[in-house]
């Protein structure tokens, strides 16, 4: 199985983030606090609806919000591409697969399996018994819904009869909740004492392949009852009323129970080292996915947080040698990690719960997009449309059957369903988008670069700025589009590819993308420059620019570059389209984002009829380059823009 993208809205400290994922190995890199592990637990989350480092589903949910909602894109070889959405309430929670809403939770859970290795993972050995019964409860859980059904069940239950034994209740009362807890703690009893067997068995097969030596490790179930037997079951909780009514509590159950990891017929916690300690865990880790193996044929992700950095580079290598070469690892760390790890790492950064990917020497995925945020969320697009047609909040209100705090709360970007779908008729947006972009759990899959084409961003006051080059890769005579806020990465881009930048052309003159113009022209070796000419009464028209009439094509070398006038969010914005690339481009500066488009009080119609008619007419497979916010393509922006959606 694989992961492809993640989208995250507030959960933990993370805000919101689209995040794609390629096979293979992904390093998530930062400092302590950041979000990695955040990141680690909202990836795990998907296996059994339930987080590994916490049982408050309260916790997840970012603080001052009152849902949290992580959207999964999946690939695997039985169920081919599944897309799975959570949200998360402080009182509960609700799933879609594959955009339809899933009554019984049983049909997700362990249909996409995770194993997390964690360096509190030593505490299975060092802390108390409630740390292994929720390993042995997770993991039976995501393999098996009759247990979660029962376990369920049998919690409801005790907390059900403890409230009675707090009120001395009589026996008859209790007796009507042991009828109910005794066939499902034997079934608990069942289903533990057949998991730790399978994970037993490949246990000792792994430790000795990590950890080499003659030692003989174990893994031992510990039942505070032990038997299958609904009778006999039935018995202990009467037996132990008295004893029960003096606690005012159950004291004899499955929530009594202990797992217990041994070495050479001892204590681990006593009389393993330090080294056999972190052994043993690791071991237990590689027969949980073992055992997902043999039980499911999948091959589970592997989430290893803060710990390869704690392996020996014999014991790393020895990591690497057991894990599947298909197996996608997501691992996180403070440090890089080592470069002589076999099969290389992509890197993340992570910082405040934001995330980008780095380009480093050597990253074989170093032409990956950073994730820029998306330019317009639902309250930007509902804004832009009603500034850009004259429609007032009360007449928004009247026409689409809404109140006034309604429309306030979507202003607010609060993803009112109903009355999104009421407004989006009214605004001529697709509904469903709207609601999507609301929730902000869609980011657009961020298509491979070309080969000779880079990107910029950086950051003009509260927002960020996109400036692009193409380049002929065989002369290296480069195009740049427009400065952006700091042409530094722009001209280190030149210099890094040794490129003659013969011409910079203009998106439009707005100040976010011109501003850092003049010393890009002089780093650069003072190129001309060319706009529009229906951009030269714009203030911050750049006054030794070329001025051309759309239509105008350049030629650099092996490319060709048609300027297309695509006005609306400016009088002569142009989108460019580049031929020659390894895959077809279009530079449409502010005219389209991902999900959204250029704004406009005086031209809102004519720019959102050029992009129906000059942009979304592109072939599929371009790659549409915005000023602002991430890569898209036509093929996306015509499904999942609200301004086009199912109008082309």
């Amino acid at each position: 199985m694989i992961l492809r993208r993640l989208g995250i809205q507030d959960f933990r400290n993370i805000t919101a983030a689209g995040i794609e994922f390629e096979p293979g190995n992904t390093f998530l890199l930062g400092s302590n606090g950041q979000g990695k592990s955040n990141l680690i637990e909202a990836i795990g989350f998907m296996t059994a609806l339930r987080a590994f480092r916490t049982h408050e589903q309260k916790a997840l949910i970012r603080h001052g919000e009152e849902e949290a909602a992580l959207a999964y894109v999946l690939e695997s070889r039985t169920r081919g591409r599944t897309e799975l959405t959570i949200r998360l309430r402080a009182q509960g929670r609700s799933v879609e697969l594959d955009g339809e809403p899933v009554r019984r939770f049983a049909e997700v859970i362990g249909q996409f399996p995770t194993v997390v290795f964690a360096s509190e993972d030593i505490q299975l050995i060092r802390g108390g018994p409630a740390n292994r019964r929720r390993l042995i409860d997770l993991f039976l859980s995501s393999l098996d819904t009759g247990y979660l059904r029962a376990l369920t069940r049998y919690h409801r239950s005790l907390r059900e009869r403890n409230a009675l034994l707090r009120k001395d209740a009589a026996d008859g009362q209790l007796a009507a909740f042991e009828q109910v807890m005794a066939p499902l703690a034997a079934e608990v009893f069942r289903s533990r004492t057949a998991v730790v067997a399978s994970l037993e068995e490949a246990l000792g097969r792994f430790y000795l392949g990590l950890c080499g030596g003659a030692e003989d490790p174990r893994f031992q179930f510990r039942p505070d009852v032990r038997t299958d037997d609904e009778e006999a079951w039935l018995k202990v909780f009467g037996d132990g009323r008295a004893r029960d009514r003096q606690m005012k509590s159950t004291q004899r159950g499955p929530q009594r129970d202990d797992f217990r990891l041994l070495i050479n017929g001892r204590e681990a916690q006593d009389y393993a080292s330090e080294g056999q300690q972190r052994g043993l865990v690791l071991a237990l880790r590689f027969a949980q996915i073992q055992v997902i193996r043999d039980r499911t044929g999948a091959i589970p992700i592997v989430l290893a947080d803060d710990v390869l950095g704690e392996l020996d580079p014999v014991r790393r290598e020895r990591f690497w040698r057991h894990l599947d070469p298909d197996t996608q690892v997501i691992a996180s760390g403070t440090t890089p990690p080592e470069a002589t790890d076999p099969r290389g790492w992509r890197i993340l950064g992570v910082e405040d719960g934001r995330f980008a990917f780095a380009l480093t020497p050597g990253n074989p995925f170093a032409r990956t997009a950073t994730m820029i945020p998306l330019e317009d969320y639902s309250e930007d697009i509902i804004g832009k449309v009603m500034r850009g047609r004259g429609i007032s909040k009360d007449q928004l209100c009247r026409d689409a059957g809404i109140s006034g705090d309604e429309l306030s709360g979507l202003l607010r970007g609060e993803p009112l369903e109903a009355a999104l779908r009421k407004v989006a008729p009214v605004l001529e947006l697709g509904a469903d988008q709207l609601v999507v972009c609301a929730r902000k759990t869609w980011y657009p899959d961020q298509p491979e670069k070309p080969v000779g084409f880079a990107s910029a961003n950086t950051t003009f006051h509260d927002m960020t700025v996109n400036a692009y080059v193409v380049w002929d890769t065989a002369t290296r005579e480069a195009v740049i589009f427009d400065s952006g806020a700091d042409s530094e990465p722009l001209i280190e881009v030149v210099r890094t590819n040794r490129l003659a930048v013969k011409l910079i052309l203009l998106t439009h003159s707005h100040t976010d993308h011109v501003i850092d113009l003049p010393r890009l022209v002089e780093a650069v070796g003072n190129p001309p420059v060319w706009i529009n000419a229906r951009e030269s009464g714009d203030e911050d028209f750049p006054g030794n620019a070329h001025t051309f009439e759309a239509g105008k094509t350049f030629s650099v070398s092996g490319l060709s570059i048609e300027s297309v006038l695509t006005n609306g969010h400016s009088p002569g914005g142009t989108t460019y389209l580049v031929k020659g690339l390894d895959q077809p481009l279009a530079i449409v500066g502010d005219s389209l984002f991902a999900g959204s488009m250029g704004g406009s009080m005086t031209a809102y119609e004519t720019g959102r009829q050029n992009n129906l008619k000059k942009v979304l007419t592109l072939p599929d497979a371009t790659i549409l380059a915005p000023g602002h916010g991430p890569l898209t393509t036509v093929a996306q922006e015509k499904l999942h823009n609200p301004f086009f959606a199912g109008r082309i």
